[in-house]
């Protein structure tokens, strides 16, 4: 209870209220000035930045699964010896930890390491898998999830097509390789007027052959054959002898390295020697050139990276590879190196594990330099007219051709290191 005596009979006088509110006010900023005077929030102490990934180690993509660990080993060791990466809201660098498991190959598999890598491991970054087909079995759960997944061993249309807010593209898609096909198509003198197309019936291998279908065609190029045909095909006579029937001027078969073995010996043996010939994938395998020997010389095949491109990491890395694996890096190296970088990047600009100003900082990228050139993700319209999603702008496919027993680059120009070989001399006895 207020005892009324201490204000007299009239209660306050004019000078005591004025007294009393200059007091509360004081006592008001006193309080604010406290307030923020505060250090800000930090969040929950983390001593390392985990980076999780599940791998097709055995199993049918065993190699390039593994070449893709090598690549993502690489980086993780090169940036934890330089102590990490900078995090502004720990005022520290972190070190990375990787944490991979094998899927086989298998997709059922793959998507539940995903779940594992998310909500027991408690990762803060994905890397995608190899291959298209498994990268896009496990799209959406990091998408549910709301983690950050960079896919950089998947090149189908269909995973950016899907519009997810947390999936990006580091590796060229699919349809981004038919207009470097095309480009070097009409780069010849004389120009190639006819081609013929054959393509696996799985998921990458199709995408690659519609893209590049429809631009050709769209330009001119008059389709003398196209055919598809099922994984583990071992015959493929039939095919082969439609093509020496239509006689195109180029040859494309878009498929793996074990068909591209095969096709290569039953075209031998049916004497089918178009003025070129061209296999995704399968002259980018280390066995390819010595396996053929003189009959691989002039064949085409296309990369998303080698190690002659005129980038400044390249020569060290390649160095350093080759010392380690006793072999050249490929691209299935290479990308998921860059992944590395690239997350560092997206880290120390958002100066937070926080997944969505990571998310933000990649969008905000601008051309920052990695192993395989700049990188910058956008949303871009494919030649079908299908949107895709916070892909890489950036990359650049390559056209390649097996010269004096090594590959070398022929397009784009800019970062060409030879002249093609045209028209293709065939086959040695």
């Amino acid at each position: 209870m207020v005892d009324k005596k201490m204000f007299g009979k009239k209660g306050l006088t004019k000078i005591q209220t004025i007294i009393i509110i200059i007091v509360v006010a004081i006592a008001l900023i006193v309080g604010v000035v406290y307030y923020i005077s505060l250090p800000a929030s930090i969040p929950a102490a983390e001593n390392e930045i985990r980076i999780g990934i599940s791998l097709g180690l055995s199993g049918g993509y065993a190699g390039p699964s593994q070449r893709q660990l090598w690549g993502l080993l690489m980086a993780v060791e090169d940036i934890n010896t330089a102590g990490g990466i900078y995090v502004k809201e720990y005022g520290k660098k972190l070190p990375i930890r990787l944490i991979y498991y094998d899927d086989r190959g298998d997709f059922a598999t793959a998507i539940k390491l995903y779940e594992r890598l998310i909500t027991e491991d408690k990762v803060h970054v994905l890397l995608g898998p190899y291959g298209s087909g498994t990268t896009l079995s496990v799209s959406s759960v990091p998408e549910k999830h709301k983690v950050i997944m960079i896919s950089q061993m998947a090149a189908a249309d269909t995973i950016p097509a899907q519009g997810f807010k947390y999936v990006f593209t580091l590796l060229p898609v699919a349809s981004q390789f038919g207009l470097t096909r095309l480009g070097f198509l009409n780069s010849l003198s004389p120009k190639p007027q006819t081609f013929a197309l054959v393509t696996s019936n799985e998921l990458y291998p199709l995408t690659v052959a519609n893209s590049t279908k429809i631009l050709l065609e769209r330009s001119g190029y008059t389709l003398t054959y196209f055919d598809t045909y099922p994984k583990g095909t071992t015959d493929f006579s039939g095919i082969l002898l439609n093509i020496k029937q239509t006689n195109p001027d180029f040859v494309y078969f878009v498929c793996y390295p074990t068909d591209a073995f095969i096709i290569m010996e039953q075209m031998k043996g049916l004497k089918i020697t178009p003025k070129l010939l061209m296999f995704d994938d399968g002259p980018n395998d280390p066995k390819f050139i010595s396996v053929f020997g003189k009959d691989a010389e002039g064949i085409l095949t296309q990369m998303s990276w080698h190690p002659a491109l005129p980038y400044p990491e390249v020569e060290n890395f390649t160095k350093r590879f080759q010392e380690r694996y006793n072999e050249l890096p490929r691209h299935w190296s290479a990308f998921p190196y860059a992944a590395i970088e690239v997350i560092k990047y997206a880290i120390e600009k958002a100066g937070s594990l926080n997944t969505d100003k990571i998310r933000n900082a990649l969008l905000e990228l601008n051309g920052e330099m990695t192993l395989v050139g700049p990188v910058k993700f956008e949303d871009w319209i494919n030649p079908m007219g299908v949107k895709l999603t916070q892909i890489n702008t950036g990359a650049s496919n390559l056209i390649l051709q097996i010269q004096g027993g090594e590959m070398k680059i022929l397009y784009p120009k800019d970062v060409a290191n030879a002249e093609p070989i045209y028209p293709w001399p065939g086959w040695h006895e």
